[in-house]
């Protein structure tokens, strides 16, 4: 884990929150900082990348039903 982030930046989605993630968090010693609601700015490289993946899937999708 030495080359991982010490510090997890999120939202409050349920699967982060988890008991099994929370604890998988403690183990490994990292600190977990959740960001409010509506604060997309502070988790901005996450938010780019899970826009940037939505994205290429729409463009996918659209390329297939016009074949």
């Amino acid at each position: 884990m030495a080359l991982f982030p010490k510090k997890i930046v999120c939202d409050s989605a349920g699967e982060m929150l988890s008991a099994t993630m929370t604890g998988t968090f403690a183990l490994h010693e990292l600190s977990f900082h959740v960001v409010p609601k509506g604060e997309y700015l502070a988790n901005r490289p996450a938010e780019r990348a899970m826009t940037l993946i939505d994205d290429k899937t729409k463009s996918l999708l659209a390329a297939q039903c016009h074949r």
